[in-house]
């Protein structure tokens, strides 16, 4: 067989995405529609479980322990599952977008870059996902809050607290990584564009849009946790550690897609500049020789210019992006407070 025909092959082959994500996009829904059903298939496996506890004579759903130290952070729980997938689909829709649009710059980069971003790394992200599950035994054991809410539980109850912080543990550090994997991807795609003029840079909108849209899934999952492991009953002295390694890495995938295209920029300015200095010497030296140096003017005008050349891709579009994130994370941690305090009234 020619190797163009086995290499065609490989091209062709089908490339791995997560389970849950292949199951979203083959639904046909809408993600928020994906969302709410991924959310509410959760909260039945939970009260299914407990039900199928009671059936056997652990618990009651008489026990007021489980309405009111179950019931409402398994609600928020369900929610933060049915986030975490659907915000990484969309993020991912996203950066396909984005890549698109900054292809005519990158050139021959262009296909090298999307293959990178096309080709998920599915051991690397099972391995880290599968360290942040095993987490949960010795938080459990260690952390005062946790484990009195451990203890109280009998057996069934143990078992799902268990399950459900070790698959949160899993969804939500392979989307935080795939942010960041993706954020590393714009960063390289920064450093190799093209910049045909250093006065019009809206072909680098794209990277804006991109480290604005890096830091939703991460905002609005650290808003859900913190409310889960900060309720009454369930509160956490590790949460401050949980919230920050979803942040951090939350707050690098909004800085990479902006570092890599400003370090293109200030290497065009360098660029520039020194030409339009040589320009000013060889005129200048003409001018004091009594030639007519007629053009200094113009390159002293053109070198303030170029000075003046933000060296960021940010502008007033960017900043409200960005804000309207962060405010939807606000959002998320209000509401889902609400609907936690209204639990508590309404089962209490």
């Amino acid at each position: 067989m020619a190797t163009a025909e086995l290499e065609l092959r490989a091209s062709r082959r089908p490339r791995y995405r997560p389970w849950l994500q292949r199951r979203i996009e083959a639904s046909g829904l809408p993600l928020a529609a994906a969302g709410v059903a991924v959310a509410a298939l959760q909260l039945a496996a939970f009260f299914g479980w407990m039900a199928l506890g009671w059936a056997f004579g652990v618990g009651s759903a008489d026990d007021d322990w489980f309405w009111r130290e179950m019931v409402g952070p398994n609600v928020i729980m369900a929610a933060l599952i049915g986030w975490v997938p659907v915000a990484m689909t969309w993020s991912r829709r996203r950066a396909a977008a984005e890549l698109d649009a900054l292809a005519p710059a990158l050139g021959a980069d262009a296909a090298r870059l999307r293959e990178r971003f096309e080709t998920f790394p599915r051991w690397p992200m099972a391995l880290s996902g599968a360290v942040l599950a095993a987490l949960v035994l010795p938080i459990v054991r260690f952390d005062p809050g946790m484990r009195a809410g451990f203890d109280q539980a009998h057996g069934f109850g143990r078992a799902w607290l268990l399950f459900v912080n070790a698959e949160v543990g899993w969804l939500v550090t392979r989307a935080v990584l795939e942010d960041l994997r993706v954020a590393r991807i714009f960063r390289d795609a920064g450093q190799r564009l093209a910049l045909p003029d250093l006065f019009d840079l809206a072909l680098l909108q794209p990277f804006a849009r991109r480290a604005a849209e890096g830091v939703l899934l991460g905002v609005v999952s650290a808003a859900l946790l913190s409310l889960i492991f900060a309720g009454e009953g369930w509160a956490s002295t590790t949460l401050p550690f949980l919230v920050a390694l979803i942040l951090v890495p939350t707050a690098v995938a909004l800085a990479l897609p902006l570092l890599g295209v400003h370090q293109r920029i200030q290497a065009a300015k360098r660029e520039e500049l020194a030409g339009i200095h040589a320009a000013v010497r060889t005129e200048r030296a003409a001018l004091l020789a009594g030639g007519p140096g007629a053009r200094l003017p113009a390159l002293l005008a053109l070198r303030a210019q170029v000075a003046e050349v933000r060296e960021w891709p940010l502008d007033l579009p960017a900043f409200a992006r960005l804000a309207g994130f962060l405010a939807i994370g606000l959002a998320s941690w209000v509401g889902a407070a609400l609907v936690d305090v209204g639990l508590e009234r309404v089962l209490r």
